[in-house]
């Protein structure tokens, strides 16, 4: 796997594609104005949260909801997992474990942001690595130590709120409203499991790990020393090929 970063911005490159896919063939009115909001503008978390839930967010930014999104994605992709290819359980792992939001870095999968970032240099991986070299699973120290500092942060905003009664009250009435908002995912998370917005999920996951398995493929026939051998990867390809056809068409 490539660099966290890069292969979240991948996949959610991939989900913004599926998203336009879906507009293009929808009864949707207008649809050249939405489908240039949806490359060109919309914000990843408008996207993961179209694509997880089905709905647009009622804010274009929310880091906290964006983070909350993605683990309903991921969720999904947990209860589904038996119904990956063995092929591509890694990359559908990888997802899990290793993904996540961007745009607290300053990334976005929107084609404009995207090209500058590729043309000022700032997704090297040399660049990355120097930045943000870590692996990021909940059980990483490197994970542990971020989640530590944020808990730093936020201490540090809000104990000049409790300072009064009434600003006591309003402090636990956003603590409060954030633990709703945690309950509401949880439901969430559980009824759309095998739901038409679950199965989209899956399905844009899925042709994620059928484009690494293509990449993976297409090395080792370059790499192949025989003709038979370059066979059995150009065979593979083959198939990929369709699978990939296939999921997107499966709408």
């Amino acid at each position: 796997m490539l660099h966290p970063t890069l292969e979240s911005l991948f996949f959610l490159k991939l989900a913004r594609t599926d998203v336009v896919e879906s507009v293009e063939i929808s009864d949707i009115e207008e649809k050249t104005e939405l489908i240039n909001y949806i490359q060109n503008e919309a914000s990843d978390y408008e996207i993961m949260h179209l694509l997880t839930l089905g709905e647009m967010p009622e804010n274009k930014f929310d880091n906290d909801n964006e983070q909350m999104v993605w683990e309903i994605f991921k969720r999904v992709l947990v209860q589904e997992f038996h119904t990956f290819d063995e092929e591509i359980q890694e990359s559908i792992n990888d997802i899990i474990f290793e993904m996540g939001p961007v745009s607290g870095m300053g990334y976005s999968s929107a084609a404009p942001i995207l090209e500058l970032a590729k043309e000022n240099g700032t997704l090297s991986n040399e660049f990355l690595n120097e930045k943000f070299g870590v692996t990021w699973t909940r059980d990483s120290a490197a994970h542990k130590k971020i989640q530590k500092l944020k808990g730093e942060r936020n201490r540090k905003e809000y104990e000049p709120l409790i300072r009064t009664t009434k600003q006591a009250a309003d402090y636990k009435a956003v603590r409060d409203r954030q633990k709703e908002r945690g309950l509401e995912a949880k439901a969430k998370a559980k009824s759309i499991s095998g739901t038409d917005i679950a199965k989209g999920a899956v399905a844009v996951a899925g042709v994620y790990g059928l484009y690494k398995a293509y990449k993976m493929w297409k090395a080792k026939k370059a790499a192949a020393k025989t003709p038979a051998a370059k066979q059995v990867a150009a065979t593979k390809l083959a198939k990929i090929s369709k699978d990939i056809k296939a999921k997107k068409n499966k709408k």
